[in-house]
């Protein structure tokens, strides 16, 4: 049954979605034909239904024969409110959606704006609901916006801020719609364009009103808001882990420090299988590898800053590095021979960015040695020319951390996170840790702890989640008496122990850290495309073989659990292809250009396969 003022012609909400999904994120923002604040969705408000067919004017329906669907204009909480309901819903083609769409106002490429709106529902607490900006002319092209929802039964504000992808005219439409019956309520849309910011990261460290800008910096939470950096040009993120692990023994301040050991014969190894400057294969052990703070620090940027820390090595003329790191690929260091000894270490800096972070670490190759420890306490990153005496960021910190580890349990098992808080004063004090959690139908409920901190002591108290069902948690931390470590928060999910030996799910290369290797064979994600057997890889000269690194690349993903499915991914190599002279191998994917042609031979080619 089709209802409303015009049905159109939607091509599938699914394909918006899978293009779009990567428009989604961003802030910032202004639109044509209004101020900053102002609402710029005329038929927002649900006011009139003049032709007295239950949509509001300004508003449309379009499905197929496989949807029965009936609109009225019901009271809301602040005026009126559009109700949708759907009793009837049969898939039949890609128009089977219960869809309503207004045309969007004009917006402008590069621009912020926020969407906001209020929602609830009967009976779609299973069904999500999507909400859309579309161009429709001369193709159905998203413009930044996409976004899913699952509306509780109870009246829910929701605000999302997006950065539109292209200028657009009235040809542009926004529109929600769902897969499935019950019934939804909108209520007091709006868009609005925004003060135009500044890019900022937003995984950020709180300020906590101390000198000391490092959270956690004598690792007395553990090694709670710390990962690892190394200087490397990583695909599938940099380490995604720690190497190192809290020494409560050994320590310059309080009881424990943070210890970092590299062997060369045990180094983490970063891999990939499609390209290297020159023999398109990847395989570095890391032989420098750096504890970094998790979170960024906001900074002024040209003023002095100052990093210090107390090292010690257990051999002499360990060379370590101090960095201030801008990005993935920008830093100010120094390089300091550590001994045997603890001593305090620092250098000064003046960032060029407002947001950095800090490293700390051992560098073997500047050491010329195969092995070393390197412990790291009392680390301290604060404004000025010289390092003043070492204070935590505040007198008391509370971080999270999951039980066992990694925040993914298996379905019927226990799961849950640990809330640690450590006192650095001489008094006990009292702290009154709240957690937020937000489920996958952002249905939200908060647990509180009260933990009491001896003088100078760590106190821990278990965080239970439910495991009896699968569920996705986003879980926020907030304190009284204490300074959060990070504003990231935690994500976690209860899935099903998947047991069997074969997926229909793979991904394309492997992924080079073995952590998330075994993450994906734990969610079911066993198969791996493999391009490491590449002929310009396995035989690079004619007549000479060689699959050492390519055996490692592959018994890496293997070693996981994982399937592969070998590739060869080329019908040449450089020096076997037919291509013309002035067709050279270049920098970055188009190093493979000589190896898209034709072999020169086919006796060759048998010989590769």
């Amino acid at each position: 049954m089709r209802h409303g003022k015009s049905r159109g012609d939607w091509r599938s909400p699914l394909v918006s979605v899978l293009v779009s999904m990567a428009l989604v994120l961003a802030a910032g923002g202004a639109a044509r034909g209004g101020g900053v604040g102002e609402n710029l969705l005329p038929a927002g408000g649900f006011a009139k239904d003049v032709d007295g067919d239950g949509l509001a004017d300004g508003w449309h329906f379009s499905g197929d024969e496989g949807v029965r669907v009936r609109f009225s204009l019901d009271p809301g909480q602040h005026g009126p409110c559009q109700r949708i309901e759907c009793t009837d819903f049969r898939r039949v083609s890609p128009s089977s959606h219960v869809l309503v769409w207004t045309p969007a106002p004009s917006l402008r490429e590069g621009s912020a704006y926020e969407l906001s709106f209020s929602a609830r529902s009967q009976g779609l607490t299973q069904t999500p609901v999507n909400v859309s900006l579309l161009q429709t002319e001369p193709t159905w092209t998203p413009v930044g916006l996409l976004r899913t929802f699952v509306p509780p039964a109870a009246w829910r504000r929701y605000r999302f801020r997006f950065e539109a992808t292209k200028t657009t005219g009235e040809d542009a439409r926004l529109q929600f719609w769902f897969l499935g019956t019950g019934v939804l309520w909108l209520e007091d849309l709006r868009i609005v364009e925004l003060e135009p910011t500044p890019a900022r990261f937003t995984e950020t460290v709180p300020e906590a009103g101390g000198r000391n800008l490092v959270p956690n910096s004598s690792f007395e939470l553990g090694t709670i808001g710390w990962g690892s950096f190394a200087p490397i040009d990583a695909w599938g993120g940099n380490l995604n882990t720690l190497v190192g692990m809290q020494d409560p023994r050994v320590a310059a301040v309080h009881r424990s420090s943070l210890r970092v050991t590299l062997r060369v014969e045990a180094l983490p190894v970063h891999f990939a299988d499609f390209w290297d400057r020159g023999r398109l294969l990847l395989w570095t052990p890391l032989r420098q590898v750096f504890a970094a703070n998790r979170g960024w620090l906001a900074v002024r940027p040209g003023e002095a800053y100052t990093l210090s820390a107390y090292l010690r090595a257990d051999v002499p003329g360990l060379v370590a590095r101090l960095q201030v790191r801008e990005s993935e690929w920008t830093a100010q260091e120094a390089a300091v021979e550590v001994g045997t000894e603890w001593r305090r270490y620092s250098f000064t800096c003046r960032p060029g960015a407002a947001q950095v972070f800090v490293c700390i670490g051992p560098d073997l190759v500047a050491s010329n040695l195969t092995e070393a420890t390197l412990w790291i306490d009392a680390v301290q990153f604060e404004a000025g020319g010289a390092p003043t005496a070492y204070e935590p960021r505040a007198v008391v910190e509370v971080g999270l951390r999951p039980a066992g580890g990694v925040p993914i349990f298996s379905l019927g098992e226990p799961a849950g996170f640990e809330v640690v808080a450590f006192n650095a004063s001489r008094e006990p004090r009292d702290v009154a840790v709240r957690c937020r959690l937000s489920d996958f139908r952002d249905q939200e409920s908060e647990i509180t702890r009260i933990l009491r901190a001896s003088p100078e002591a760590t106190v821990t108290a278990p965080l239970e989640l439910d495991s009896s069902r699968r569920e996705f948690y986003r879980i926020t931390l907030a304190a009284d008496g204490a300074a959060v470590v990070s504003s990231r928060p935690w994500r976690a999910a209860v899935l099903d122990n998947y047991i069997a030996d074969d997926s229909l799910y793979g991904i394309n290369h492997a992924y080079p850290w073995p952590q998330l290797l075994a993450l994906s064979r734990q969610a079911g994600i066993l198969w791996v495309r493999d391009w490491s057997l590449k002929w310009q890889t396995v035989e690079s000269e004619p007549g000479r073989f060689d699959f050492g690194e390519t055996d490692a690349v592959i018994g890496a993903a293997a070693r996981q659990g994982m399937r592969i499915l070998g590739l060869l991914a080329f019908p040449s190599s450089n020096w076997s292809s037919s291509a013309p002279a002035d067709v050279q191998p270049q920098e970055g994917p188009e190093i493979a250009r000589r190896m898209v042609y034709m072999p020169r031979s086919l006796e060759e080619f048998a010989r590769y396969v």
